[in-house]
């Protein structure tokens, strides 16, 4: 019988245990996931969801202008979402403890009109119970 490649202990799971499929598909992996280089990031939110677009800003012919290139959306269930950000700022923080403070430009850094960008739709949308 084949060796079965067990999840790394970077893997994050938001539930304790897997479904049958998620299994299957750790028991199925024949070939590493792709990877891709993005250096621009889309953040989608909804009731059900949440999404990071991943792109790269690309050289542009015209003068004073950069091409976008969308290459993979990544949806999750908020409770990825939250373990996500708990183990990015896990890493963040250890980065930075070891090679000094990342530096970031201030026009990219999160804002208030941002964050209200993001969340409207989601407190646009009636729950019904």
């Amino acid at each position: 019988m084949p060796k079965v490649p067990l999840p790394s202990a970077a893997t994050l799971a938001a539930t304790e245990a897997p479904d049958q499929a998620a299994v299957s598909s750790i028991i199925n992996a024949q070939r590493p996931a792709p990877s891709i280089y993005s250096n621009v990031i889309t953040l989608k939110v909804s009731a059900t969801d949440f999404g990071i677009l991943f792109s790269q800003d690309m050289p542009s012919t015209m003068p004073h202008r950069v091409t976008i290139q969308e290459l993979v959306l990544v949806n999750m269930s908020h409770g990825t979402m939250k373990l996500l950000s708990e183990h990015l700022s896990m890493v963040v923080k250890e980065v930075e403890s070891i090679l000094g403070p990342i530096k970031v430009a201030a026009a990219n850094r999160p804002t208030d009109e941002l964050k209200e960008a993001l969340i409207a739709p989601l407190r646009a949308t009636k729950i019904e119970e």
